[in-house]
């Protein structure tokens, strides 16, 4: 116990550290952002308006979209970092623990606290993957208005200005969420709609299909993507959702009160072992997407064949992320629903092996 604590300790001096690290970059970064937009406006009053209108407006448009782009990236960010910290304390907590208790074929008691942490873990993977499908769509969006010979500059000009106008209510969908999951660190369901959020990126991506193929022909060839655009896209999606469950499970394991004070009583032998699976699916996800960026784009077929076996990562990890939700759906999870949920994380870490192979 008086190693835990030590340990705890430590991590709260670190972590204030950090902190006051983190502050003084922020209050540098706001000096700077300020200069900045001052430079703009003054640039801008310069120039005269009939000649730079139309630049300057498809110019604010891309900036729109690289602002919204960036809140997403930051949202992404903050996630991986609740989940990074939840499965951190999972591991401490299993080295510190006794030894699990012998295999027993019973059922695994939820408590409601348990059942409320991993719902707002599974709700932040849900989040995430969601913040994932509109950020790609505008990643795609950005990259075809600086693609050599793909548009116009009249087409680009024109996208870029009514693009902006597209954005303003998932703009302000990501600041707030993006604001919750920086004051409160974390997003939960009650203070974090993810049917409204869903909403929101229908209508803006039905806006700006409409505003990509309006007239005769498309502004965007619909069947043009960047290079490994999809891949890391379904790869990103799958990422979530491996990372997700087991911070999800973790967070209903080792459950704590506001003093951080976890149970003292070991979990069985199956759970422990069910929680080190997950663990080590963290792991070798993590292993996987430090590898993908270094893959040729350049070379279609081998994209193409690692796409196929990605997308399979991402629909077994869903199908794991779905299968926990329903079995931490009642207050009991039964050896069998155990089970299950065990034999889908073994099938996902075999996928996730030919990836890295």
């Amino acid at each position: 116990a008086s190693q835990k604590a030590l340990a705890r300790a430590s991590q709260l001096v670190t972590d204030a550290a950090n902190m006051r690290k983190k502050e003084a970059e922020a209050t540098f970064g706001i000096i700077e952002g300020r200069v900045h937009l001052h430079l703009s406006e003054r640039i801008e009053s310069l120039l005269p308006h009939s000649v730079a209108s139309t630049e300057l407006a498809a110019i604010k448009g891309e900036l729109m979209v690289s602002k919204v782009t960036a809140k997403a990236a930051y949202t992404l960010q903050g996630i991986d970092d609740v989940f990074a910290r939840t499965i951190r304390h999972a591991v401490e907590e299993l080295k510190s623990a006794e030894s699990a208790q012998p295999g027993q074929e019973e059922p695994f008691t939820v408590s409601d606290e348990a059942s409320q942490q991993f719902a707002v873990m599974v709700h932040q993977a849900q989040t995430a993957n969601s913040t994932v499908d509109i950020s790609a769509s505008l990643i795609r969006l950005l990259s075809a208005g600086q693609w050599p010979d793909l548009l116009t500059t009249e087409a680009s000009a024109d996208f870029g200005a009514r693009s902006a106008h597209t954005l303003s209510e998932l703009d302000g969908a990501l600041s707030v969420q993006l604001k919750i999951l920086k004051e409160e660190g974390k997003l939960t369901p009650h203070q974090a709609n993810l049917a409204s959020l869903d909403q929101i990126i229908r209508t803006t991506k039905q806006s700006l299909n409409e505003l990509i193929n309006e007239g005769d022909k498309p502004v965007v060839d619909p069947s043009w993507n960047p290079p490994s655009w999809e891949l890391m896209k379904d790869a990103s999606q799958a990422k979530f959702s491996c990372i997700g469950a087991a911070a999800a499970f973790a967070a209903a394991l080792f459950s704590s009160d506001d003093e951080g004070v976890s149970s003292d009583t070991p979990p069985s032998e199956p759970v422990t072992k069910f929680m080190n699976t997950l663990i080590k699916l963290q792991s070798e996800t993590m292993k996987v997407w430090e590898q993908l960026p270094t893959v040729q784009a350049t070379d279609t077929d081998f994209v193409k064949q690692l796409g196929l076996v990605v997308l399979e990562w991402k629909a077994s990890s869903t199908s794991l992320l779905f299968l926990m939700e329903n079995a931490f759906g009642s207050k009991t999870i039964s050896p069998s629903d155990l089970a299950t949920c065990s034999s889908k994380t073994d099938e996902t870490l075999q996928v996730v092996a030919r990836i890295s192979a």
